[in-house]
């Protein structure tokens, strides 16, 4: 089942700016990070969302907002690393998600395809 994006932030960027004329503006050996809200049903562990600028990704983690009934959690949630598989250029299917029906996802990587 594909995940309910509902909107996402992109493009964080971490690492150095370069200056030199070939490169100017490029983040050499950073990383970024693309935070997406998504919605799923209850029961639920797995599901798949697009991604919007980050190509290359290698932590997926989920931070549940709300349980399995829709009530926002009162106590604060717990970052989770899920398991995800890549499956195409600009798309991610996760699986192993807990019993929740909203949560932040961070997705850490690499904005450009090839090593």
């Amino acid at each position: 089942m594909a995940l309910a994006k509902n909107f996402a932030i992109e493009r964080t960027e971490i690492g150095t700016l370069t200056g030199t004329p070939n490169t100017r503006g490029v983040v050499l050996n950073g990383y970024q990070t693309e935070w997406v809200r998504a919605t799923k049903l209850t029961g639920d562990t797995s599901g798949s969302f697009d991604l919007e600028s980050i190509q290359r990704p290698t932590k997926v983690y989920a931070w549940p907002l709300t349980d399995s009934s829709g009530t926002l959690l009162t106590s604060q949630p717990a970052l989770v690393e899920v398991s995800f598989t890549h499956t195409d250029h600009d798309t991610i299917a996760v699986s192993g998600l807990g019993d929740w029906t909203a949560a932040i996802f961070i997705v850490c990587g690499r904005s450009f395809k090839y090593a």
